[in-house]
Formats: C-alpha cells, sequence, structure tokens
C-alpha cells in the first residue's frame, strides 16, 4: 500500500516541469481541487526501487498535419520537448490549419510544452495521470467532470489483454512506466493466469481554429517495458508482453483480399504508432471535416476492437466456471472450498464488469452517442460501443445467474456434508450405545467377581463356585434393567427429568394390549 502520509506535493509538481504552465496549474488547483491532490495510488518517491526512474515518465510525441487537398496527412515526429517546442511556436500556414497532436507518455517537459504553446486544460493530464479507480482518502481527488463538458476534453479508459510469460505475474504488479493496474485471474492450475488485463487511458483535447480549423491532442499509455511490485518495491525486467491471441482484429472493410494484404496491419505495441498507421495508410476512408472529433476516429475503433477482444475473453472464462455446473448426475463430487472460490471469483467478474459498463457509457457520453444515433456506417463507432455496452450487460447479468447458481450449489454441498456428518455421528452413537451395553454386562460381572476372589472357597473349581453364577446373572439383569429404565426419563433435548420418565409410562399398552394413545 502507497505511503499516503507522504504525498505532500501536489499532483502538478510531478507531472509538469518547471515554468510557466505549472505556475498555471498551481493557479487553477483552487477552482479544480483534483488538480491539487496527489495520486492515491502511487507510492512515494522514497518507496520506488533503484532503477525506477529510467522507466518512469518518459514520453515522445509526433503531429499529423492535414491538408484541404485531402492528401495523406504529414507525419512529424518529436523525441524531445525542445524539438515539439520549436514546431509549436512556428507560425501557422494556410486555413484551413488541422493539426493532430499524440502524445505518449506523460513525459512532464512535453506536458509543459504542449499545456504551454497549445493552452491545454491542465485536467486532461490530471485525469490522464490518475491510476485508481476510487480513492476514498481525503488527501486524494478522482472526481470527473460533467458530461456536458465531455465533448471538448474527456478520458477514456479501456483495457488491453497482453500474454506474459510463465510466473511472471502476481498480485499487486504493475506498469512501471505509468504505475498502470493489471487486473488478473485465477488460472486452472496456479495462483494467477498468465493473462493480464493491462488498463490503459486515452485522453481527448480539442481546441477549434479560424476558418474551421482545429488542434487535437491525443494522449495515450507508453509500451509495456517492465514491471513494478512486491514488498518492498521491485522493478521486473524486461517485461514486454505478447498482444492476446495476436491483439485487436484490423476493423478497415477492404474491398478484397487483394487490398488487404496490400498493408501489413498495426504492430499493436504501441497506441501512438497504431494511430499514425491508421491515418497514414487509410486516410482515403474517413472525411476530415470541422469537427476536431473526426481526429478520434481511428482511435476510437482501436478501442472498440480491444473491447470485443476483452469481451469474447470474459465470455469463455465465465463460461469455464460454468460449465463444472451442467449435467451432473450427483452433487456430491463438489469440494466447499473450490465452490467458495469460484463464487469469489465471479464476484471479482460482476465488479469488474461494473467498471467495463462504466468506462463504456463514459465514452458513448463524450461521443454523444444514444440509442436512437446507432449508426452501422463503417467509419461511425455508435453502434461498435452500443453493441459492446450490450454484450457487456448481458455478461453481467449471466454472471449473476451463475453467482446464484454457486450460491445455491454451495446450500447444497453444505447440506449433503452435513448429511454425511449426521451419519457419521449416528454410525458412532451406535457403536457407543454397543460399548455401553457391553459394559453394562461386564461391569457387574467384573465386580462380583471381585468380591468372590477374597475367598478361597469361591474360585474356580471349588465346591461353592456355583454361588457366583446364582448371584452375577440376577445383578447383571438387575443392572440392565436399571440402564432400560433410566433412559426413559431421557426427553427429544436429550435432558432428563422424573416428568418425563413418568410420562412415559402413560403410552404402554394396557389391559386389552393396545397403547392408549389418548391419555
Amino acid at each position: 500500500m502507497p505511503d499516503k502520509a507522504a504525498h505532500t506535493k501536489s499532483q502538478g509538481h510531478k507531472i509538469t516541469a518547471s515554468g510557466w504552465y505549472r505556475d498555471r496549474y498551481r493557479e487553477l488547483e483552487n477552482k479544480y481541487p483534483n488538480l491539487r491532490q496527489s495520486d492515491f495510488k502511487r507510492p512515494h518517491d522514497k518507496n520506488l526501487p533503484r532503477g525506477y526512474k529510467s522507466f518512469e515518465r518518459r514520453g515522445r510525441a509526433c503531429v499529423l498535419e492535414f491538408s484541404s487537398s485531402g492528401a495523406a496527412p504529414m507525419r512529424k515526429d518529436f523525441n524531445t520537448a525542445e524539438a515539439a517546442a520549436k514546431y509549436l511556436r512556428l507560425p501557422q500556414r494556410q486555413s484551413p490549419y488541422r493539426r493532430l497532436f499524440v502524445l505518449e507518455g506523460l513525459d512532464p517537459s512535453f506536458i509543459s510544452v504542449f499545456g504551454e504553446c497549445l493552452d491545454v486544460d491542465p485536467r486532461v493530464f490530471s485525469r490522464h495521470d490518475r491510476t485508481g479507480f476510487w480513492e476514498p482518502s481525503h488527501s486524494s481527488g478522482n472526481t470527473p467532470a460533467l458530461a456536458s463538458l465531455a465533448k471538448h476534453a474527456s478520458t477514456w479508459d479501456f483495457w488491453d489483454l497482453r500474454k506474459f510469460k510463465d510466473g511472471q505475474l502476481a498480485f499487486g504488479h504493475r506498469v512501471a512506466s505509468d504505475y498502470r493496474r493489471i487486473a488478473l485471474f485465477r488460472g486452472r492450475n496456479a495462483l494467477v493466469d498468465d493473462v493480464g488485463r493491462v488498463h490503459r487511458k486515452a485522453s481527448y483535447w480539442a481546441a477549434r481554429k479560424p476558418r474551421d480549423g482545429w488542434d487535437v491532442l491525443l494522449v495515450v499509455d507508453p509500451p509495456i517495458k517492465a514491471l513494478i511490485g512486491g514488498k518492498p518495491l521491485y522493478v521486473i525486467e524486461p517485461a514486454r508482453p505478447e498482444p492476446y491471441q495476436g491483439g485487436y482484429a484490423d476493423f478497415i472493410p477492404y474491398g478484397s483480399t487483394k487490398d488487404a494484404c496490400a498493408t501489413s496491419g498495426p504492430q499493436r505495441e504501441s497506441m501512438l504508432d497504431d494511430i499514425c498507421y491508421y491515418w497514414t495508410s487509410y486516410h482515403n476512408l474517413v472525411e476530415v471535416g470541422a469537427d476536431p472529433q473526426i481526429a478520434t476516429i481511428f482511435l476510437q475503433k482501436i478501442i472498440a476492437s480491444h473491447y470485443m477482444l476483452l469481451l469474447e475473453f470474459l465470455s469463455a472464462r465465465q463460461n469455464r466456471l460454468e460449465w463444472p455446473l451442467t449435467r451432473r448426475n450427483d452433487l456430491g463430487s463438489f469440494d466447499l472450498k473450490w465452490v467458495e472460490q469460484s463464487w469469489s471469483e465471479l464476484r471479482l467478474f460482476s465488479r469488474r464488469y461494473v467498471d467495463d459498463i462504466t468506462f463504456i457509457e463514459t465514452i458513448t457520453t463524450a461521443l454523444g452517442i444514444s440509442e436512437t444515433d446507432a449508426n452501422s456506417d463503417t467509419f461511425n463507432s455508435s453502434l461498435d460501443f452500443l453493441h459492446g455496452h450490450k454484450r457487456m450487460s448481458r455478461l453481467e447479468a449471466k454472471c449473476h445467474a451463475i453467482i446464484d447458481a454457486y450460491s445455491a450449489l454451495a446450500s447444497l454441498v453444505v447440506g449433503q456434508q452435513s448429511m454425511q456428518d449426521t451419519k457419521r455421528s449416528i454410525s458412532e452413537a451406535k457403536s457407543v450405545k454397543a460399548l455401553t451395553w457391553l459394559a453394562s454386562c461386564f461391569v457387574p460381572l467384573s465386580f462380583i467377581c471381585g468380591i468372590f476372589s477374597m475367598n478361597d472357597r469361591y474360585l474356580p473349581g471349588a465346591n461353592l463356585f456355583w454361588v457366583y453364577f446364582v448371584v452375577a446373572l440376577p445383578l447383571v439383569a438387575m443392572t440392565l434393567s436399571t440402564v432400560i429404565l433410566f433412559n426413559r426419563g431421557y426427553n427429544s433435548e436429550n435432558q432428563w427429568s422424573l416428568q418425563t420418565w413418568i410420562e412415559s409410562w402413560k403410552g404402554l399398552p394396557q389391559g386389552n394390549g393396545k397403547p392408549d394413545w389418548n391419555t
């Protein structure tokens, strides 16, 4: 758990470089309290392991310039913040002037340059930097903006499924570069599976320019190069997981297989490179107009494709938990511990479904998508996200049904175990009862034998040995009769009372040989 008391500096001191933009950041902290609060989930600097700084907050950026002629956008890469600042301070050329900036990683120097030159709302970087889904501490803050403001600036959450090396993942591991969460699943023969749901974010900001121009900034997470986790924290490198099942599927509607083979497809390692790949390769499929939100169309498609892969993954995992409950003739083979573990895993599924549905709803709200606006056009993502939302909701409902089934199964397993325990107790009671009767027979015999052995005349072979049997047998009969009569005094709660003993004789047969049940 991060050291909460050690978070003394505001978030702006960590994600921005010193200068004008940090001062502007500080001036807005009173208006937007989230800017003042630190990230609840991030560890304090003093708790970070040696070598972590080589992975944290490294970034790169590029710009795609769109021309009014409809030609392919021109890409320019910025490996340093100084190169980006030099470009941004150049005077703008012909109108309409439309530019798409993509920032990969929250490098403080890049944030300061883009924030100052483009006048970006600091909340864009603040929301993107947050790693927690909920922050209950008073000294933290993750309050989202109003839905009506999402059209101009918003942050979209999604999951990137990754296949890690066997044994590399453990609970609590996170991405070293941005401290993003990795959601894990239980494996068949291991504590955790080697497939992780890596939390990813993409933030959007837009500003309209004169003559239908615009500037758009997309902030995306960098590729996974290392993990951090453990107590104390340590860095695991290299950690370059593969995209699960090859990654998301290409979404371009090709006219023929020949057209599909013309390009190699996205690399699926860097969101920045994938966005640039689609814009430079398939810009002719999109009509770039005055609405700056069109600059996010390929980002929308990539995120929707990630959710489609996640839906299939979750459906398969959920079916794997449901399958053992089907076509069973005997439920006695289920172990209660396994039932409880599966129930707990399904509860985790249910909680994550709520997060996933909330993420999709946030995206649809930012894009202005509603149920009545579903559009099946290839380059309109409304149908993609609405379909994903419906499927996720159906999976959540099915998950609750399976949880109810496991709850009923747990009751059946507990009932069967109780029945087995009852049978075992009855068997043990019968054994104890048999021993009691044997003791009732042999204790008097042993007692009389001890007394008669004091005199040689009653020993075996002596003349008076027969007296032993004359005395012992009636005493055994009297002892057994006493035990039988005494047991009649026990009630249904296994408590002895004289009243119970007296009432036990009322149901015995009377003179006609039949019990009088009315008395």
